[in-house]
């Protein structure tokens, strides 16, 4: 594994590309969803009920690459993992999280002596963990909401 770019263990998060390179996390959101289809039927006694449907998410996440560069960027059309963390115990947040970049606007802090930032934005491509007190959040929702999230 790679050492973390910033030496703070990755403990907000790490981005896993192309099964190797690992990039730290600064910054996140995510949005867990779920698609409901409306349906008025002698069941909901003729007010509107609701169809339960896919669930999915779409976020933004801030990585930080060093200055020498990385193996592996990101790229659009490959899906990158993501690991987002709410606490420094990493006991909350969401995992596993197949990312597909959508889009990748560039902003960037030239008088920073940190690595490049940079943020991307993204849609889930398939099922996630959520742990801790996102769990109700979490497509699969199979990780333990008591356990130490590692």
């Amino acid at each position: 594994m790679a050492t973390p770019t910033r030496g703070m263990g990755q403990q907000y998060g790490d981005a896993h590309v192309g099964g190797g390179s690992i990039l730290e996390v600064t910054a996140w959101d995510f949005e867990p969803a779920e698609k409901l289809g409306g349906v008025v039927s002698n069941v909901t006694g003729g007010f509107e009920g609701q169809i339960y449907g896919a669930v999915s998410g779409k976020g933004k996440v801030t990585v930080l690459a060093p200055k020498t560069g990385y193996g592996t960027p990101f790229v659009f059309g490959a899906d990158t993992v993501l690991n987002l963390y709410a606490d420094q115990a990493r006991q909350h947040g969401f995992t596993n999280i197949n990312a597909a970049v959508e889009s990748a606007p560039v902003s960037i802090d030239l008088s920073s002596d940190k690595g490049i930032e940079i943020t991307f934005n993204f849609k889930s491509n398939g099922p996630y963990d959520a742990i801790g007190a996102f769990a109700v959040l979490g497509s699969y929702n199979n990780v333990q909401t008591s356990g130490s999230g590692t």
